[in-house]
């Protein structure tokens, strides 16, 4: 089972794997000069920063070409010194393409030969980027499981192996620089995520490795890899060279900290809903036939909406809970979810011993949390408590929109 862990990148050399972290970003300082002027003024002069990759490292690609004529002329095109990204008349963006030999033959990301797959074969899928897909309803795939198989694939689906499975989701944006607009965000599920599943039919794996799946290929989303690692039980990881730190980073002024941190603060608000998302995924689903009836569900959302506009709203909630009869309360202890009963798990995150820390329900522990240019969101007990009721919410909607969806289906 293929789980994704915490380094930017990694490779993979028989049954070693090693963990690799690039050189930091830079930050230099730099001046806004008026450009018919050449200095700066008060009405075009200001200070800006600019944060760059740092100069050193090495990037690797590959190339496919479909004809010779292309694979001529890009062997004209890329030996030498180039220039890319912003600001290049400031010296940014210098660099060197060295092309490697040419390969004649069919290319795969992983390295080793296509397999064969005829039906009754057990494969695993690995998405090898953040690939975006489409269930029935045009919503976003949050799972790889087996209509969404056989619809990208072409291919009738025999069973699908959870216990052997997993996925990540991740949040895709983007900027179109010709509208000069960001592009609109939604769901993908997350690179490293991988399906093993049974074939009720022949697949032809070349193609659909050379052409990905799902939105945004052009872009690099939806590269798929059928096979890897299928025979690998075990491997050996190492930390690879770790670069130093000793980058030059300017002292940012009281406001840039405080700019920074709200950026900061917005890309966990960003986490923290994708980890709500899958938290619903995982637990919530499954568990939703025995949940309280709706009205005993939407009780209790109501009694968050009001806590949230109380001092203590842990306690608010408690005490309304207190209240309930017996035959109210027993729905929830009768529900069995996340290890405990669905009442046992509301009052440990409302504060009761044991108590569950809301941020290691949703895995995101606060070492984790995002930093920009240094600064990081201050551990609030008032943002914990409102992320708290957003979890608790969102698990009761969920389990109350499931039920009314099998009650229709049914």
């Amino acid at each position: 089972l293929l789980k994704p862990f915490d380094t930017p990148f990694c490779w993979i050399d028989g049954r070693e794997l090693t963990s690799c972290h690039p050189q930091p970003s830079r930050i230099s300082i730099h001046t806004a000069r008026d450009p018919g002027k050449g200095r700066a003024t008060t009405a075009s002069g200001s200070v800006f920063q600019y944060e760059a990759l740092s100069a050193d490292q090495w990037f690797a690609g590959v190339i496919l070409v479909d004809t010779e004529s292309d694979l001529t002329t890009l062997q004209k095109l890329l030996p030498g010194t180039a220039w890319l990204g912003r600001s290049r008349s400031a010296g940014y963006g210098q660099v060197r393409i060295e092309p490697d030999p040419i390969e004649d033959t069919a290319w795969r990301e992983i390295g080793a030969a296509a397999p064969e797959l005829k039906a009754g074969n057990r494969v695993t899928l690995t998405l090898l980027s953040d690939t975006t897909l489409r269930d029935a309803t045009g919503g976003y795939a949050l799972r790889l499981d087996q209509a969404t198989l056989e619809t990208y694939l072409g291919v009738k689906v025999r069973q699908v192996h959870e216990e052997s499975s997993f996925s990540s989701i991740s949040i895709s944006g983007g900027f179109n620089r010709t509208a000069q607009a960001p592009l609109v965000q939604g769901y993908s599920l997350g690179a490293g995520s991988c399906v093993t599943f049974t074939l009720d039919g022949p697949l032809n794996v070349a193609d659909l490795e050379a052409q990905g799946i799902g939105e945004r290929r052009v872009e690099g989303f939806g590269r798929i890899a059928f096979g890897w690692l299928d025979k690998e039980s075990k491997l050996t990881a190492s930390e690879g060279e770790r670069h130093g730190t000793n980058v030059n980073r300017a002292q940012l002024t009281p406001a840039s900290q405080q700019m920074a941190r709200r950026m900061a603060q917005r890309l966990l608000d960003q986490a923290v809903e994708q980890k709500i998302t899958l938290f619903i995924r995982d637990r919530v689903i499954e568990a939703a036939r025995q949940m309280p009836r709706n009205s005993q569900l939407g009780r209790v959302r109501v009694l968050l909406r009001q806590a949230m506009r109380t001092a203590d709203p842990f306690a608010h909630v408690r005490q309304a809970l207190a209240t309930f009869q017996t035959t109210g309360r027993q729905q929830f202890e009768d529900a069995r979810f996340n290890g405990t009963n669905l009442w046992a798990w509301l009052n440990q995150l409302l504060g009761e011993a044991p108590r569950r820390d809301v941020w290691s329900e949703l895995q995101l522990p606060r070492q984790n949390w995002p930093r920009v240019a240094g600064e990081q969101v201050t551990d609030d007990p008032v943002y914990t408590r409102s992320v708290t009721l957003r979890l608790i919410e969102a698990v009761l909607t969920a389990a109350s929109r499931q039920r009314k969806r099998e009650e229709v289906s049914s």
